[in-house]
């Protein structure tokens, strides 16, 4: 049986499913043992989760599947792609681990720690598609960002150096992304 959904209906069962998959809640998801998972699994996915330098979600659009990546200090990450609602193209959510030294997280954490509550850079109105269109945040420290792909400088008590503090973190963000090549399509029969 095929439904047809209105847009706005199509946006919320994506949204929803991504709060599902991610547990929203918490940028950085404590595991706890599940069913046939051992214990020293689930500690060392737990000690994996403390060690957490910072979080990337990265919406999705029309052809890309939501996912975020969970960086650690080692520059290891763990990239967790939500699952396609789409009836065309339905497909599980998955995740994909890179290994230490993957990303520069000595950089991250520079930038991270420089700019203190990632919450305040200032986000202004940016222009993108409408389907095709992404977000880009960032969580570090019990803070979430704005969408990094709109920063803007006009802040009262924002400088130069702050400002390109800001741009300099949305440029290696958008870098680390890219770096990884996590498969979002929405096409691709074989994730």
């Amino acid at each position: 049986m095929l439904v047809a959904l209105t847009f706005g209906a199509y946006i919320s069962l994506v949204a929803s499913a991504w709060m599902t998959m991610t547990n929203m809640a918490s940028p950085i998801k404590q595991n706890s043992p599940q069913s046939g998972q051992s214990s020293s699994n689930s500690s060392q996915s737990n000690a994996r989760n403390q060690d957490a330098l910072a979080v990337i979600e990265q919406s999705g659009s029309t052809n890309t599947r939501a996912y975020k990546v969970t960086i650690r200090n080692d520059g290891s990450a763990t990239a967790e792609i939500a699952a396609s609602v789409s009836p065309a193209h339905p497909q599980a959510a998955r995740s994909q681990e890179f290994p230490a030294a993957t990303i520069d997280a000595k950089t991250l954490r520079q930038l991270l720690t420089e700019i203190d509550d990632v919450s305040k850079i200032p986000i202004g109105p940016c222009a993108k598609p409408a389907s095709f269109g992404t977000r880009t945040l960032i969580s570090y420290a019990g803070n979430t960002s704005g969408d990094l792909q709109c920063v803007r400088g006009i802040m009262p008590g924002a400088t130069d150096e702050k400002l390109e503090l800001y741009e300099n973190l949305s440029q290696f963000v958008a870098k680390i992304l890219r770096d990884l090549k996590v498969n979002t399509s929405r096409r691709d029969a074989n994730p």
